[in-house]
């Protein structure tokens, strides 16, 4: 009996407790909710968002399911033939597959909607992953300035240890796209002399980019001249439209995130003092992302 007493008591003082001091039942991180809890799907390129969020994760077979696309182009400039594809889904058998979208202007969102019917012949429950590609084309700028001194110039500054103070920038637009230029000396360069010029390529996004012959235009200062090497510029890379101007030549094949690069040689103009022009490359390129959802079919 007393110690049916003592437990009541204690039973008595954990409810009062309680009363003041209420349970905290540990928050679920938001990243984690959203794994668990919603079907949207993201992925992303420097150009682009694209997501893709179906109304349901299950439905039963014959019945439709909606899916929501939005897509937000990230830049200043417009992303052009955008196309919207399902190039394998299986288990549906109807409904909207594609779609020409066309242009996304600069800082502008699309969002739409397509409805797929889901097979009746079905003989068991299914995981059926949608695989969707979104293809859009777009341009790329990269400035590079050349700066060339002449031979009293550079031996001056040489001797002074001021080569260093002569400002050399270059500039690109944001893109999945990277181009670099490496020069076989470090800038300033002599002029009157013989140097090469090696061009970089890289894929910084996570989808797949294509450049095609004649998509790059390549512009050269008048303080450079591009020569030809056994009949051919830029070891056939590059084939020359004007005095100043020249266009890739093949295709670029991009493997691990890199295309083999370009080696332009070229020599330098005869000037009277400090010269800085810049070089320019215009690109236009092919991209697409790859992305898909897992849908439960029930018989």
């Amino acid at each position: 009996m007393k110690n049916l007493i003592l437990l009541s008591i204690l039973l008595i003082a954990l409810t009062s407790l309680c009363a003041y001091f209420p349970l905290e039942i540990p928050q679920i991180p938001s990243s984690y909710q959203q794994q668990i809890g919603v079907n949207r799907v993201v992925t992303e390129s420097p150009d682009v968002f694209f997501s893709i969020e179906p109304t349901s994760s299950e439905i039963t077979s014959g019945r439709d399911i909606q899916i929501l696309f939005e897509i937000r182009n990230k830049q200043m400039y417009d992303l052009n033939d955008v196309f919207l594809d399902a190039y394998d889904h299986p288990c549906f058998s109807s409904g909207t597959f594609s779609e020409n979208i066309g242009t996304i202007k600069g800082n502008r969102t699309i969002i739409t909607t397509w409805k797929l019917k889901s097979e009746t012949d079905l003989f068991m429950d299914k995981n059926c992953r949608i695989k969707f590609s979104l293809n859009y084309t777009a341009n790329y700028s990269y400035f590079q300035d050349i700066a060339v001194l002449s031979d009293s110039e550079y031996y001056q500054r040489e001797l002074a240890g001021t080569l260093k103070d002569i400002p050399i920038q270059s500039s690109s637009s944001i893109s999945p796209l990277g181009i670099s230029i490496e020069f076989s000396e470090d800038q300033p360069l002599l002029g009157k002399d013989n140097y090469y010029m090696y061009i970089n390529y890289f894929n910084t996004g996570n989808g797949f980019i294509t450049v095609n012959e004649g998509d790059i235009t390549l512009k050269t200062p008048t303080n450079i001249n591009i020569v030809q090497a056994d009949g051919k510029y830029c070891g056939g890379d590059y084939k020359q439209i004007d005095a100043n101007t020249y266009q890739l030549n093949k295709s670029l094949i991009f493997l691990k995130g890199k295309a083999n690069p370009s080696t332009c040689n070229f020599t330098t103009s005869d000037v009277s003092t400090i010269d800085i022009k810049s070089l320019s490359l215009i690109t236009n390129y092919k991209y697409l992302l790859d992305n898909s959802i897992l849908v439960r079919v029930k018989k």
